[in-house]
């Protein structure tokens, strides 16, 4: 069964199992996949979990107006049931970059964040 709803200024469109259990959640802004605060796409098994049995979380992925983005950490992320990380792949507005591109232009940020302290002058 699917299902629309609003979640502030967000539609979320979801779709369920037989069984009632929920299939899978897609968070959407104006027409694109988005979301804030987490993944704006998620899937769950059919017994309702987004987890292996186990507790060992699956699959993430992370949007902003419809591009693939995260600013602290990879936008796609997959673990084996082990807990062992499968893959996971960076983005910066839709554009896949390396963790080595990610922590450098994270670093360059994190810099012109920093304030400067103050100035005295004698």
């Amino acid at each position: 069964m699917k299902q629309t709803r609003k979640e502030g200024n967000y539609i979320i469109k979801e779709n369920y199992y037989n069984n009632g259990h929920k299939w899978y959640e897609y968070w959407y802004k104006d027409g694109k996949l988005d979301r804030k605060d987490g993944p704006a796409v998620q899937h769950w098994y059919e017994n309702g979990q987004k987890w292996y049995n186990n507790g060992q979380k699956e699959h993430e992925a992370w949007y902003k107006d419809g591009k693939l983005d995260r600013k602290d950490g990879p936008a796609v992320q997959h673990w084996y049931v082990n807990g062992q990380k499968s893959f996971e792949y960076w983005y910066l507005n839709g554009k896949e970059i390396s963790e080595r591109e990610f922590v450098l232009l994270n670093r360059k940020r994190k810099l012109g964040k920093r304030k400067l302290g103050k100035l005295v002058i004698i």
